[in-house]
């Protein structure tokens, strides 16, 4: 028998945990506790994002872009600030904060204000057979989204997906990791500030902190569509719990990349480029190099450089020098 989402989240933890304790994973320095939104409290979220994105969805164009720009700007003007707050939380470098985090949110802001409407006008489509018939498709908001976040890139993975769905008209509840919950206040600002300045709820999107047992029950707690990125294991979880409603799901999940390093390939750049696959967030990202296949020619040498730099190799405080 298949167990469910919220049978394997239930079982987790016995007793629900009304707060979670941060900590800089380079320094063990806490950085303080934040509160827990409950299972209990979640259906009002939903519902509370379900009567925002009535008004949303009545919006133009011009008005979603008009909010989507206001969150570049916020971005843009505080991406130091945004950087540290994610070195602090998910224990990255400056460089990996800013290339990694930074300059794709803004990249994907950049294309959904400028192709979003494009992507999303009415398509008149053959027919097929009935020729006496004209076929239109008109693309129409989900409703209510929710997202379900890993820790790995705390910004991007927040505002990724979440700046589609607004293009698209819907609202948006993300539960993030609670591995990296102390920045998911700071994040949450730039969608307030949006919101207020363009005069609508701050419900239409909520940013909240919980353990398993809270991403349960955004899974089966009435959203209209969910987004999940994490494990093969908690994948089928969703999909199972999913099915009793039939609410779609997308799912980006783990997987097993390979790195081929071919003969002539230019081999201090193959290094250094297998290097960063490996220890890049741990090697926890959706781009990871988990298998190497060599050519024997380069073999030997490739394995010797890998030994040299993996050895030269420093950890300490990302904010620092110290390392």
């Amino acid at each position: 028998m298949t167990t469910s989402y919220t049978e394997a989240a239930a079982s987790e933890r016995k007793a629900p945990r009304t707060t979670i304790p941060c900590f800089d994973p380079a320094t063990l320095e806490p950085l303080g506790d934040v509160p827990v939104c409950v299972p209990e409290d979640v259906p009002a979220c939903v519902e509370a994002a379900r009567a925002a994105q009535r008004r949303w969805a009545r919006t133009s164009f011009e008005q979603r872009r008009e909010v989507l720009r206001t969150v570049l700007d916020h971005v843009l003007d505080h991406a130091d600030d945004l950087v540290v707050a994610v070195v602090k939380d998910a224990g990255k470098t400056r460089e990996n904060a800013m290339l990694g985090e930074i300059w794709p949110v803004c990249e994907k802001l950049r294309h959904t204000i400028d192709k979003g409407e494009k992507a999303l006008r009415p398509e008149t489509v053959s027919p097929g057979l009935f020729l006496h018939k004209r076929a239109r498709i008109e693309f129409a908001p989900r409703g209510v989204v929710g997202i379900i976040t890993p820790w790995n890139y705390p910004l991007q993975n927040i505002l990724g997906p979440t700046i589609p769905a607004l293009m698209a008209g819907n609202a948006v509840i993300v539960k993030v990791s609670e591995w990296t919950a102390w920045s998911a206040s700071r994040f949450q600002q730039i969608f307030d500030e949006a919101l207020d300045a363009a005069g609508l709820p701050r419900e239409l999107v909520q940013v909240i902190n919980g353990y398993a047992e809270t991403g349960a029950a955004l899974v089966s707690g009435g959203v209209d569509l969910v987004i999940f990125t994490g494990s093969m294991g908690n994948g089928k979880r969703i999909i199972s719990q999913s099915a009793d409603t039939l609410t779609p799901v997308i799912l980006e999940l783990g997987g097993k990349d390979s790195f081929i390093v071919c003969d002539d390939a230019d081999l201090e750049q193959a290094v250094h480029a297998a290097l960063a696959g490996v220890f890049i967030a741990a090697g926890q990202n959706c781009l990871a190099a988990e298998r190497f296949f060599v050519f024997d020619r380069i073999y030997d040498a490739f394995e010797e450089r890998v030994v040299e730099e993996v050895r030269a190799l420093r950890q300490g405080p990302p904010l620092t020098d110290e390392r």
